[in-house]
């Protein structure tokens, strides 16, 4: 079965069960939690009419080796990744969104390039609060520039079903209130970027200014180094290779023309099938964002 993102929306915001598949959650997954409801398990019930190797169908990701690392579920091209969360800068990171960008512009699975897409299913969970300002000014950019590039994003409002989603053509929908406090923040794109500038360790000045930006459950420290040319680079790292990603587009969206987010933890080894590498070219190229992970790729 193929499928779009819009196509899977207006299906699992529809749902033949009840309660729907976002009410009532303790979390993602059980993982020796108590009995209940879960994300994943909810989902594939409502699912299983219609979609039954939603869960079953190939959808490893090949990044970096990790074994039995893949996006949650997968609908024909459509990758699909689930979340319940607040929408705290720890949680945004933490898997939505990078998740989407490795299946859709590294294409793990060698699927159909002109219908390979991928959806993050956000359900935000009850009690939550709105994204705070700074935060939702970076990330709608980024969702909606994204979108562009067949990466979308569902957010699904626990206690009511509500929901808003990035589309790829026309002008967004108004982002409501329980998502952030300012409607027009949908219509934000990145700002064009510099893609012939040489952001690599030994071309970057190794005497800049440390800026940093702090959010709820975060922060982002920044070096900005001039380049010589009358531009700055802003240069990053985090612990985690995966969410290199999410801090480069948040930099980027953040006003900053270049980004370079290097990788600073365990030692990690590419996973053999060039998916780390056409990660890094997408986001060169694409977002005019250079990601170091300290080995060749």
């Amino acid at each position: 079965m193929e499928a779009s993102a819009s196509g899977f929306i207006e299906r699992i915001m529809n749902p033949n069960l009840s309660p729907p598949w976002w009410q009532g959650l303790l979390g993602e997954v059980r993982q020796g939690r108590p009995p209940g409801r879960y994300l994943n398990h909810e989902l594939e019930r409502e699912l299983q009419l219609g979609i039954p190797n939603y869960r079953s169908d190939p959808r490893g990701l090949n990044f970096f080796g990790h074994q039995g690392r893949s996006i949650d579920g997968r609908v024909g091209s459509l990758g699909v990744e689930e979340k319940h969360a607040d929408l705290s800068f720890e949680k945004i990171i933490d898997g939505a969104i990078h998740r989407g960008i490795v299946w859709t512009l590294a294409n793990p699975q060698g699927l159909n390039r002109e219908a390979v897409s991928a959806l993050g299913v956000y359900v935000v969970r009850e009690g939550s609060s709105p994204l705070e300002m700074d935060l939702a000014k970076a990330l709608f950019p980024i969702l909606t520039t994204l979108a562009q590039h067949k990466i979308f994003m569902l957010f699904v409002r626990a206690e009511t079903g509500q929901h808003w989603s990035s589309k790829e053509h026309g002008p967004q929908d108004p982002v409501p209130s329980w998502l952030a406090e300012e409607p027009s923040l949908s219509q934000l794109q990145l700002s064009p970027h510099r893609s012939d500038l040489d952001l690599s360790v030994s071309s970057v000045p190794q005497v800049p200014k440390t800026v940093t930006h702090r959010f709820k459950g975060g922060t982002i420290s920044v070096q900005l180094s001039n380049l010589g040319t009358g531009e700055s680079v802003a240069v990053s790292s985090n612990g985690n290779e995966w969410r290199v990603i999410e801090i480069g587009l948040l930099l980027r969206a953040m006003g900053y023309s270049a980004v370079r987010v290097s990788y600073r933890g365990k030692a990690v080894g590419p996973g053999g099938r060039g998916v780390e590498g056409r990660v890094r070219d997408s986001m060169l190229r694409l977002f005019g964002v250079s990601l170091d992970w300290g080995v060749v790729v």
